[in-house]
Parts: C-alpha cells; structure tokens; sequence
C-alpha cells in the first residue's frame, strides 16, 4: 500500500474529481473535533447511573474529569457488586444499557452531540481546500 502525503493526496483528489470518494476518519479524529470518547462516554453513563440513585450528590460530582469523582463513583458501583470491573471489555455495552434500557433513548444520546456545530470543524477545512483546488483546474 502506498502512503501519500497531505498534498499529495489533494493532488490526485484533482486528478480524480470525477470519481466518488470515501475517507475513513479513525476515532482519534473524532475526539479532537469534540465527540466524546468510548471511555468518556462510560464515565458519563457511570455518573448518571450513580447521581440517579444519589441525587443529593448532583453539584459534588457534576465533573466526570476529576479523578476524584471517578474514584468515588467506581467506589460506589464497584459496592452494589452487580457491575463491570473498571476498565473491563462488556463496560461500554454494559453502561450504555443500564444508563439508557430504551434503544430509542441510546440513540438520542448520541444524536446530542453538537457534530454539526462542533465536530467537524476540523474536516471541513481540509474539505474546502480540496474543492478549491479542484474548481482550480
């Protein structure tokens, strides 16, 4: 497989123009343009699940970022006994259930991400810069 350059790669983008394109974005694109990661995603669910059956704790725990607020929560789920190890595999699949049991409910979480005024802020220029170079020619 060859590896192209930036430039290259816009390049024959140009050479190409009449041929449809994909491009597979890794996750870590992603996170960078402001979609929350697997992992944060997990906190968000653990923390919701725990501020549900302890509401009082809602101002003392509001940010998931802080070690100590993780660690107080992986306490308290770690003590019902009844869910994943921190860090284990089935925690992804496992907190997006228990936190949103309606599909539907799953589905709106993600679909609450700002993508269209946030997330791909950083693609669209890259984007421009190939439609520019293409009306060019």
């Amino acid at each position: 497989m060859q590896t192209l350059t930036f430039d290259e790669l816009l390049r024959s983008f140009k050479q190409n123009k009449d041929t449809p394109h994909s491009l597979l974005i890794g996750a870590g694109a992603s996170v960078e343009s402001g979609v929350r990661s697997a992992s944060d995603c997990v906190w968000e669910w653990k923390r919701e699940i725990f501020l549900s059956q302890n509401p009082t704790f809602i101002d003392t725990y509001s940010n998931i970022k802080v070690d100590s607020v993780r660690y107080a929560i992986q306490r308290w789920l770690d003590n019902k006994g009844v869910f994943p190890t921190n860090g284990s595999d089935e925690e992804y699949s496992f907190y997006a259930e228990k936190a949103y049991p309606i599909s539907d409910d799953r589905r709106k979480y993600f679909q609450h991400f700002d993508i269209v005024n946030n997330s791909w802020h950083i693609y669209h220029k890259d984007i421009s810069t190939y439609a520019a170079l293409s009306k060019a020619s």
